[in-house]
């Protein structure tokens, strides 16, 4: 335990001296400053365009920087031969995998604070009501992050960096029509049918995560699926650090 909580804080610091993640950050704050003056444009509904816009912008800079650090930083330490010098002390590799895993997930959560308060900020300049139901969004946004990072994790175990950012990113994309495959499974031929159907089995739903419409409308959620969502989000994260775990244990460092 003590080994894995500090590969975590040290993967957080290394993860805060990489100047590419600040200059994401950066940006990610200046788009959610640049909807403020996109909301004054329109006329009314600027809450709605402010949360709407400022999630959006969240997510996509959160999935971002979870790819990028989830698929990199284990090619990096190996380029650097600090993977071999840290395997070769008594380090029991999942708590090797377990803590630079802990550590991706507390940059995440750091860099969705510090854009939450800049969203809140926003609105509360706009002198519109703040509503505890945003943080419920961000809280789904980080199990999506998270997830996504679990995700990069495994397929950086298996492949290249630039490899496993392409296809983390090419299963992000597709397990936001994981619903789709679903039904069209329904209608299907026989031969798609089954395609579909193992696609919407095996890939994860990140539609379930995206509650942006309801909070900008303010809309009543749905709390059974709200548990849900929560639940499938963190048995999928298990399941992927599980595999993650058992190939990198048999996996030959060099």
């Amino acid at each position: 335990m003590k080994s894995l909580s500090l590969i975590a804080y040290n993967t957080l610091l290394e993860l805060i001296r990489d100047k590419i993640l600040y200059g994401l950050l950066m940006l990610a704050i200046l788009m959610i400053g640049l909807a403020y003056y996109v909301s004054n444009l329109s006329y009314g509904y600027h809450e709605r365009i402010i949360i709407d816009i400022g999630l959006a912008i969240i997510n996509i800079f959160g999935v971002i920087t979870a790819v990028f650090i989830s698929c990199t930083t284990l090619d990096k330490e190996k380029n650097k031969k600090t993977l071999l010098l840290l395997l070769s002390k008594p380090i029991a590799r999942v708590d090797f995998l377990l803590g630079k895993y802990l550590g991706f997930c507390m940059m995440l959560g750091i860099e969705l604070c510090i854009l939450t308060i800049m969203l809140y900020f926003i609105l509360w300049l706009l002198n519109t009501t703040l509503s505890s139901l945003l943080w419920v969004g961000i809280g789904m946004i980080y199990l999506e992050i998270i997830l996504v990072t679990a995700l990069g994790l495994l397929f950086s175990i298996l492949l290249p960096s630039t490899i496993s950012i392409f296809a983390t990113t090419i299963i992000y994309w597709l397990g936001h029509y994981n619903d789709l495959f679903r039904q069209s499974s329904l209608l299907a031929t026989e031969d798609i049918f089954g395609l579909s159907y193992i696609l919407s089995l095996i890939l994860p739903n990140f539609q379930l995560f995206n509650i942006t419409s309801q909070i900008s409308n303010h809309s009543i959620i749905n709390k059974p699926l709200l548990y849900y969502s929560t639940i499938y989000g963190f048995l999928y994260i298990s399941l992927l650090l599980f595999l993650a775990n058992l190939i990198f244990k048999r996996k030959l460092i060099y």
